[in-house]
């Protein structure tokens, strides 16, 4: 399981919940500066880092369950970089649950940062959209921001070099199509270039005031028909 950029991993809970409830082992691997009292952590992270995290989240995972595939339940950052890893480690991931996956930004976003990087340190904080009971830190470091941009550039070199995809897992992509970070229309190419490995499930909610249609998570941000049409779906998929 893991959690977007400066989403308090708990918030995931209701979804580990619906895993574990239907049997499922689910493993929290701690992040570098996401943990209690991590604020200088937060403002000089890097994708290697949390990279480095992954290395030694799996090895833990390993050696108390051996022979398990490993699978991915992540969303936005957090599944950009479970598929990354995945990709730069060589270790396929069997299935993989992404929601609202950050893979690639709106056209604009990427440009703003390169020139914040240039220009500001790397320890600045910016104003995090959502609430605050949501958030792991109060702003995102502008170094959290720039670790993002650098697992998209890893992950389009590692997506170019594989052809055909074996080393895609089957995925269940859920995203809104009013979704203010990510670029949706590569979500729609991403689906071409998985060869049919992805289902996409769109998200139809209307957003409660303060919450961004891209926090779409729980039955609190998507509301409750919404949340259980979602689960349905995945629940579709799962036994498949």
């Amino acid at each position: 399981m893991l959690p977007g950029l400066n989403l308090a991993p708990d918030k995931l809970q209701p979804l580990t919940g619906f895993l574990t409830g239907r049997g499922h082992a689910v493993a929290w691997p701690r992040l570098h500066g996401y943990g209690p009292g991590e604020e200088d952590a937060w403002e000089g992270v890097t994708a290697e880092r949390w990279l480095s995290d992954m290395d030694r989240a799996w090895a833990e995972v390993s050696s108390q369950l051996p022979g398990a595939a490993p699978c991915l339940l992540g969303y936005s950052m957090g599944a950009l970089l479970g598929l990354t890893w995945s990709l730069s480690r060589g270790i396929p991931l069997q299935r993989a649950i992404v929601l609202s996956p950050a893979l690639r930004l709106r056209w604009y976003l990427l440009p703003a940062l390169r020139i914040m990087a240039a220009t500001l340190p790397r320890r600045l904080r910016l104003p995090s959209k959502g609430p605050s009971s949501y958030l792991a830190h109060q702003g995102t470091s502008l170094a959290a921001y720039l670790a993002l941009a650098d697992l998209m550039r890893e992950f389009r070199l590692r997506l170019s070099k594989l052809c055909p995809q074996p080393g895609l897992p089957s995925q269940f992509l859920a995203y809104s199509p009013h979704d203010e970070l990510l670029s949706t229309r590569y979500l729609a190419r991403y689906q071409i270039l998985a060869a049919g490995r992805v289902t996409q499930h769109r998200l139809e909610h209307v957003p409660r005031p303060g919450c961004p249609y891209h926090l779409g998570i729980d039955a609190h941000t998507l509301g409750d028909s919404e949340w259980a049409a979602l689960l349905a779906a995945l629940e579709r998929w799962l036994s498949k």
